[in-house]
């Protein structure tokens, strides 16, 4: 027999935890709550406990979410790209990256790695796997632009901490044309390791 409660919340999940990330992105982690999250999703509090148990297993579940979305966009940059030009790709990297609608992305990445600071247990899957995802993918870019892997590699290090970086000033600072100037260094200098 068929818990008629359970078909009612049957492929409900995977719909509350995409619009529950969209509300953390608002949000923020800092004093999240589950009732405030459900209030933005329009549900009650029990119909959120029902599919996430607990405050923690739904971040662990949006940050998953995050970095799925991640990993998909740059399988995306990397298979789409038609440019063969390190700096290209860099800049155009760059530009999604820093696009205002994506900052907010980052803003929750950076605060996810300042509590990770103090709680690394919590929080070390999703920094880590966010670093090396962004350099794997930077590393088959380069390559296919024609740098070697071993270079690439080395490349790709210096890529993801200079973004890290620049993104972290851009919303600190707002300063777009100074992280730019910046940005345009950087994508000079891998061109030149060409």
């Amino acid at each position: 027999m068929v818990d008629g409660r359970s078909l009612r919340y049957a492929g409900r999940r995977e719909e509350l935890l995409e619009r529950a990330t969209e509300s953390v992105l608002a949000r923020g982690l800092a004093g999240l709550s589950l009732r405030a999250i459900a209030a933005d999703l329009g549900i009650s509090h029990r119909t959120l406990l029902h599919h996430f148990p607990t405050k923690q297993q739904l971040v662990a579940e949006v940050l998953r979410e995050l970095r799925r979305r991640s990993v998909a966009l740059l399988e995306q940059l990397a298979t789409s790209a038609k440019r063969t030009d390190p700096r290209s790709l860099i800049v155009a990297m760059w530009e999604h990256f820093a696009a205002p609608e994506n900052l907010v992305y980052h803003r929750l990445f950076f605060e996810v790695y300042g509590l990770s600071l103090s709680d690394p247990h919590s929080y070390r899957s999703y920094r880590d796997g966010f670093d090396s995802d962004w350099a794997d993918a930077i590393v088959q870019l380069l390559a296919g632009a024609g740098i070697s892997r071993r270079d690439a590699a080395r490349l790709a290090t210096l890529i993801v901490a200079s973004y890290r970086g620049l993104l972290l000033d851009l919303l600190v600072t707002g300063d777009r044309d100074r992280t730019r100037a910046a940005l345009e260094q950087l994508a000079d200098y891998v061109a030149s390791a060409r």
